[in-house]
C-alpha cells in the first residue's frame, strides 16, 4: 500500500471507531506522561529545585536511584500496556471491534506479562549497545566544544573539528534510527503470537522491516506538518489517533505482505490464546 492509501484507510477506520481510539491513546499516553511527570517531580524535590550539573553530581546516588525506579516502572507498567495498545490498534486497523479494556490484556496473564517485560528488556539492551557509537560522538563533540572555548588561539581549528563531529553525529543518529526501525514489528508480532520465542520475534521483525524501512520513514515524515499543530493542543485529539491508526495500518500491511510471501500465518487470535492460559 502507498502512504496515501494507508492514511486514507486509517481515516476510514477512525470513522468507525474514533471515540474508542481516542480513549485508548489517552489511557496509554496519560499513563506514560504520569510516569514522566512523577520522575520530574521526584528529581526536582531531590535536587531542591536547583537542577544544575554541580547539584546533580552532589546528589548522584539519589538521582541514579530515581532514574532506576522510573526505568523499572516503565518496564513493569508501560511495556505491557504498549503491547496491549498495539494489539488493539492492529486489530482495529483490520476493521475488528474490541473492548477498550483489551489494552490491559498483558496484565491478565502472568506468563504473557513477564514475557512482555523480557521482550522490552532485550530490545532496550540491544538499542543501548547500538547507541554506543552515537554516545561516543556526543561525548567527543562536547570535549571539542569545551576545548574551543578554553583555547581561543586555536578556536578556529576546534570549530572546524566541531562541525565535522556534528556531521558525523548526524550520520550516526540517522544510522541508529535506520537500524532500530527493525524492532518496530516486535510488539505486533508478540501480540499476535505470544508463545513465540523472543529471539524469533526480534529476528522476524528485522526480516519483515528490512524491505519496508523507506515506507516507515516516509509515513513518519508525512506527519511532520501535523506535528506543528500540536502546539495548539486541541488538534492533538485528532492528530494522535490519526497517526496511531495510520501506523497500525502500515504495520499490519507489512505483516500481511511479508508473512504471506513467506507462506506463514498471522498467528492465533490473542484473545483466544489468553483464554487458554487463564
Amino acid at each position: 500500500m502507498k502512504i496515501r492509501e494507508i492514511k486514507e484507510k486509517a481515516l476510514m477506520r477512525l470513522g468507525e471507531c474514533f471515540p474508542q481510539t481516542m480513549i485508548v491513546m489517552l489511557l496509554y499516553l496519560s499513563t506514560y506522561m504520569g510516569v514522566v511527570v512523577a520522575q520530574t517531580i521526584a528529581l526536582t524535590v531531590a535536587l531542591g529545585g536547583n537542577i544544575t550539573e554541580e547539584k546533580i553530581q552532589s546528589e548522584l546516588v539519589t538521582v541514579t536511584v530515581i532514574l532506576l525506579i522510573t526505568m523499572l516502572v516503565k518496564f513493569l507498567i508501560i511495556s505491557p500496556l504498549n503491547i496491549g495498545t498495539t494489539w488493539w490498534l492492529i486489530h482495529s486497523s483490520r476493521g475488528e471491534k474490541n473492548n477498550v479494556g483489551y489494552i490491559f490484556i498483558c496484565f491478565k496473564n502472568i506468563k504473557i506479562y513477564i514475557k512482555s517485560i523480557l521482550l522490552r528488556a532485550v530490545i532496550s539492551l540491544t538499542k543501548l549497545v547500538l547507541s554506543a557509537p552515537l554516545m561516543i560522538c556526543i561525548y567527543l563533540g562536547g570535549v571539542l566544544r569545551n576545548t574551543a572555548f578554553e583555547d581561543i588561539d586555536n578556536s578556529a581549528t576546534y570549530i572546524i573539528l566541531g562541525v565535522c563531529s556534528t556531521l558525523i553525529l548526524l550520520f550516526m543518529l540517522a544510522f541508529y534510527v535506520w537500524i532500530t526501525l527493525g524492532f518496530e514489528l516486535c510488539n505486533p508480532l508478540f501480540s499476535l503470537n505470544p508463545d513465540k520465542k523472543i529471539s524469533e520475534i526480534i529476528s522476524s521483525s528485522i526480516t519483515a522491516v528490512k524491505n519496508n524501512r523507506v515506507r516507515l520513514v516516509k509515513l513518519l515524515l508525512s506527519f511532520l506538518g501535523w506535528a506543528v499543530s500540536l502546539i495548539f493542543v486541541v488538534p492533538m485529539f485528532f492528530v494522535v489517533p490519526y497517526f496511531a491508526m495510520s501506523y497500525a495500518v502500515m504495520l499490519n500491511d507489512i505483516l500481511t505482505r511479508e508473512i504471506y510471501l513467506t507462506g506463514g500465518t498471522l498467528g492465533r487470535n490473542y484473545v483466544s490464546y489468553y483464554n487458554t492460559l487463564r
